[in-house]
């Protein structure tokens, strides 16, 4: 996740946007580690993270003079470990690879050759579309990537109370009371003193929400409350979208306005902690 920028008034959050295009996998995982007989195993699967600041649905966002990033993994039978998925171990090999452009002159991968896994830096030169692909051997992982002159405005921000789950491991929330607009979107949240409460952030852009993008929050009075960034990502699920949340806390009896700003969009509610 990129720095945050953080003063006693006010939290600048930008999401670190990811999302894994995996090559098919041929054949069934592999359950052993054995040394390999040739110089280079055969792929199992290849993985291409692309990080930006933004990106709507099915393309990544950059302004030219960013600086953005490619993680580039492949999975073949010489180093195993289990990735939690229940699938039984992966293993990676240390495959060489290229990463190339569709266009560099519109973005620039910092390197176009690797040997494993590699963190490559992508520089956005100028304006235009490219796909950015990956090839081990036989197999290719590809993502498209935007370069726009500068960001690109949304039309509205909105929040919404996102109850957490009761099996959550941050525990109980001690939500008093909510009131919502017709949308279903905060007006007022009362919460218990030294309780919390989970927020969902969501930007429209011509309508249709974005998937992910910076964004402030601000309070008329932090010494009664406080957030904690809870923006996550499901790497091994390119079809979901990061989720742009936060965790609030109220630490003291009062009366104070929640205030989050995207793209120059602002929402506002009331928060009362009682």
């Amino acid at each position: 996740m990129p720095s945050m920028e953080r003063s006693h008034h006010r939290r600048g959050h930008v999401a670190r946007s990811a999302m894994l295009v995996v090559a098919a996998v041929t054949g069934a995982l592999t359950q052993g580690c054995e040394s390999p007989t040739e110089p280079q195993p055969p792929v199992e699967a290849l993985g291409l993270v692309v990080v930006s600041p933004e990106g709507d649905a099915g393309r990544h966002l950059l302004t030219v003079g960013e600086t953005g990033g490619a993680e580039v993994h492949a999975y073949g039978t010489e180093t195993c470990y289990e990735i939690g998925r229940g699938d039984g171990p992966w293993c990676q090999a240390s495959l060489k690879g290229t990463l190339t452009s569709s266009d560099p002159n519109v973005l620039l991968p910092g390197q176009t050759s690797f040997d494993g896994s590699a963190d490559i830096p992508l520089a956005a030169r100028a304006p235009g579309s490219v796909m950015l692909t990956v090839t081990v051997q036989n197999r290719a992982a590809g993502a498209r990537v935007d370069v726009v002159q500068t960001p690109l405005p949304v039309d509205s921000v909105r929040v919404r109370w996102w109850p957490l789950p009761d099996t959550s491991a941050l525990g109980p929330e001690s939500v008093l009371a909510t009131v919502n607009d017709a949308a279903g979107n905060l007006d007022t949240l009362t919460l218990a003193a030294g309780g919390k409460a989970r927020l969902r952030i969501v930007a429209y852009r011509q309508g249709d929400p974005t998937v992910y993008l910076p964004f402030r929050l601000e309070y008329s009075d932090s010494t009664m409350v406080g957030d904690l960034n809870m923006t996550r990502i499901d790497p091994w699920d390119p079809e979901a979208p990061p989720i742009l949340e936060e965790l609030l806390y109220g630490y003291g009896q009062g009366t104070a306005t929640v205030k989050v700003t995207a793209r120059g969009q602002e929402f506002g509610f009331v928060l009362v902690v009682r």
